[in-house]
């Protein structure tokens, strides 16, 4: 199944339906025991503090996948966090359909350092 990266090749395709805008979230279980991962907290912290609703723009979506491996979609939104690091939502592309709050689904939830340049990308995972 076809993956796209913002960085690899010529990015999305023109036909690329990714929402921006208000989403509201919820997350799968996945999602709530990763934001409690030890790797990803600061000391003292007990858990990511992850929002219920995020407003997106497209400059904050940086993959698109179509199907997911057959699925509904996902797409990959990084936004600030805190003064070291960015929230990573891979949000499943299940919402808004005759749900008025546009109600998403998060699949996993995870931090990167703010100045994360992604020099580990692996670039053969997506469509060039």
């Amino acid at each position: 199944m076809p993956r796209y990266h913002v960085d690899v090749g010529d990015g999305f395709p023109d036909d690329a339906v990714i929402p921006v805008g208000k989403m509201y979230l919820r997350l799968t279980y996945h999602a709530q025991n990763s934001a409690k991962r030890e790797k990803y907290l600061k000391p003292g912290e007990r858990s990511l503090n992850v929002p219920s609703c995020i407003t997106v723009s497209q400059s904050e979506v940086f993959e698109y996948d179509p199907t997911d491996g057959g699925g509904c979609g996902k797409i990959c939104v990084r936004q600030s966090y805190d003064s070291t690091r960015d929230i990573i939502y891979a949000i499943l592309l299940d919402g808004s359909i005759g749900d008025p709050r546009n109600t998403y689904t998060v699949k996993t939830v995870w931090v990167n350092s703010c100045d994360d340049t992604h020099d580990t990308l692996r670039t053969e995972q997506y469509v060039s």
